[in-house]
């Protein structure tokens, strides 16, 4: 999150603490102070004092009262400033662990007209150094509209003028939706480098059980192939600046006609989320009211709220397992089994939450194939799933072509491949037996 405060001075001990608990008790990873009224003198002790943890700037070489302070959480943000002016400071931002970069001019516009001309002709010039998504964030000191002030000369109210203001371009959207989950793309298999940065990271000594350790050294990876790529790889994410381009023209177009079933179905297509909903003859467009329609269909339909029923099982069961049968259900699994089962499974599924396909651990098998499988082995001799190995996507499919209703949609799981792995092996077993002990009558129910 990003914020921006016009403290209108920061030396009174009572504003510091209200300026620290904000920081502390929000989500805040990057901040503006405007008007802070310091002294330069006083800045290392104040800031430290404010989040001593933070990295800062300042534009007191542009204004002796140090107009704008900047500060940002150095583990989260590579932040460079690029621009300080009197009324403004220019920052380049970039997420560590992503491919995310951004640009955020803090402004503190001054009272006169004369004065603010200087501000509008530094931002003009502040865009030479921006090539991507820009959020402005400042007291701007005028208003845009005259909507933007209530009260006045000739009423006894108090006057409330609207003076912070924040701007941003198109592409922002792509870091407002909030950083994109990782996913392993196919193309990475070849490139050699990848092969070997990947055997580097198995190589490395990790501590805990089996599975502990394969999580350790996947969220390695994670890392690394995604600062490899963000360094030699980028020219990947044209396509998708192209798709997002796209989707603007459609969500353009469908401001003049909103219930164009085409239009409708092209930017579902795109966005590959639920845009609108009928409920009673009535289209519902609020995301948010999409999303609670959702989450109580859902919650009805599968609330445990029946009894339980408690017949003899005896009765109904006509068909027994074998002693043998029983053995072949009940026996270790080996380390061939793990292994032809995940060479068994489709490379390019949908993606799982940690981000690895099938086809992933299919290519670097002969690097990570011994770590995976004692981490199979992990659980089927103690049962206990590390946390986050059973992380779940809940995704909605569509039962026909043009959805409509929150009943036109059904629910499914996508789970990371370690959590497949399991389940197709039990799944592999139970096949060569569920024939004899349940009827055609009932095979609907599996």
């Amino acid at each position: 999150m990003i914020g921006l405060w016009n403290v209108r001075g920061l030396n009174r001990l009572a504003m510091q603490k209200e300026v620290k608990a904000w920081l502390s008790g929000s989500s805040i990873v990057l901040c503006g102070l405007a008007e802070t009224r310091v002294n330069s003198s006083k800045f290392q002790r104040l800031k430290d004092k404010i989040r001593n943890n933070w990295s800062w700037d300042n534009n007191y070489t542009t204004d002796a009262g140090g107009r704008i302070w900047c500060g940002w959480d150095p583990i989260r943000l590579d932040v460079s400033v690029l621009l300080i002016r009197d009324q403004m400071m220019l920052l380049q931002v970039e997420v560590k662990g992503s491919n995310t970069k951004f640009f955020v001019p803090f402004m503190s516009a001054k009272n006169t007209d004369r004065e603010r001309k200087t501000l509008w002709s530094d931002l003009e010039d502040s865009a030479q150094f921006i090539d991507g998504p820009w959020l402005l964030l400042g007291d701007w000191n005028v208003i845009r509209i005259n909507e933007e002030k209530k009260g006045g000369r000739y009423s006894n109210r108090r006057i409330y003028v609207k003076l912070d203001k924040g701007l941003m371009n198109e592409e922002w959207g792509q870091v407002a939706d909030g950083p994109k989950p990782f996913k392993f793309i196919s193309v990475w298999n070849q490139q050699p480098v990848v092969k070997d940065l990947i055997a580097e990271l198995w190589k490395t000594k990790t501590s805990g059980d089996p599975i502990k350790r394969l999580l350790y050294k996947l969220k390695l990876t994670k890392q690394a192939v995604r600062d490899w790529n963000k360094d030699k790889f980028g020219s990947v994410y044209e396509e998708a600046i192209s798709c997002r381009k796209n989707l603007a023209a459609i969500q353009y177009q469908l401001r003049d006609d909103p219930l164009n079933k085409r239009l409708i179905q092209i930017e579902k297509e795109a966005t590959n989320n639920i845009t609108v909903i009928q409920e009673d003859g009535v289209s519902i467009t609020d995301p948010s009211i999409i999303k609670s329609k959702f989450v109580d269909h859902f919650q009805r339909a599968y609330a445990n709220d029946q009894p339980a029923f408690n017949a003899p099982k005896e009765k109904f069961i006509r068909n027994k397992l074998s002693v043998e049968e029983i053995i072949m259900l009940e026996e270790a699994v080996t380390r061939e089994e793990i292994k032809s089962t995940v060479l068994s499974m489709g490379p390019d599924r949908a993606p799982s939450p940690d981000g690895f396909t099938s086809r992933f651990f299919q290519h670097f098998w002969s690097i990570i194939g011994e770590d995976f499988t004692d981490a199979i082995l992990q659980f089927f001799s103690h049962p206990e799933l590390g946390r986050g190995s059973n992380n779940t996507f809940i995704t909605l499919i569509q039962k026909k072509k043009d959805a409509l209703k929150v009943g036109d949609y059904r629910p499914i799981s996508l789970c990371n491949v370690f959590y497949k792995v399991i389940a197709k092996i039990l799944v592999n077993r139970l096949a060569k037996v569920l024939g004899k002990i349940v009827d055609k009558e009932q095979n609907a129910f599996i």
